[in-house]
């Protein structure tokens, strides 16, 4: 009877570790970003950020203590900026993507401060984008909506941006434990070149701060 009861109590501690483990949280962020390319560009030195923003949902999920499993599908702004002057000629270009952005990533809660280490692959899908062009005052491009499309040697935009991202936070939690609240820094790498045009590649690269909260269930 005794050994019944401890192997029960086995049981039931197996099942209530397994419960524990599947606790999840959901939750929504909003932020600003920095965005700009990785290219061989021959206008690259007059590259400048451009500002953008991101907002979006996240599905918080614990594997083991201290280690969490973040899917997030986010509403994000690329693209760059380049302003300079060619051959006497001052100029203004900007590039706006407007991507659905799904990272997948590991978090690392730090034990005992409340800080946390983020980092994993990202899928992007662009949804839209805009392009600006303004040349000696005049304005050559106003917003005009980009083409998308992988016909190489064409100057369509690929829809499609993978890559990697990582970055730390601050978390606090409320309620013991019931509302998390968070402020992140988060820099993406994108891995793949954006563009069709010959003999160059233009590759994403954005750095973001962002503010969010996460509910437990």
């Amino acid at each position: 009877m005794k050994k019944m009861f401890s192997m029960l109590l086995v049981v039931a501690f197996l099942f209530l570790s397994v419960g524990v483990q599947a606790q999840f949280k959901i939750g929504a962020k909003a932020g600003l970003s920095l965005s700009q390319y990785q290219t061989d560009n021959p206008f690259k030195e007059d590259m400048t950020l451009k500002p953008g923003y991101s907002f979006g949902s996240m599905v918080d999920i614990k594997i083991v203590p201290f280690v969490r499993l973040q899917p997030e599908f986010i509403y994000y702004q690329k693209g760059a900026t380049f302003k300079g002057n060619v051959a006497g000629v001052d100029y203004l270009s900007k590039t706006t993507i407007n991507y659905l952005h799904i990272p997948i990533n590991l978090k690392l809660n730090v034990p005992v401060i409340p800080i946390y280490f983020i980092a994993g692959p990202y899928l992007s899908y662009g949804l839209s984008g805009t392009f600006y062009n303004k040349s000696a005052g005049l304005v050559v491009a106003d917003n005009t909506a980009l083409d998308f499309g992988f016909e190489k040697n064409s100057f369509d935009t690929r829809p499609f941006d993978f890559g990697v991202n990582f970055g730390t936070g601050y978390h606090k939690d409320l309620l013991a434990g019931l509302i998390t609240v968070f402020v992140e820094a988060r820099f993406d790498v994108g891995l793949l070149d954006t563009d069709n045009i010959p003999d160059s590649f233009s590759k994403n690269m954005n750095v973001g701060i962002n503010t969010g909260i996460l509910f437990g269930l």
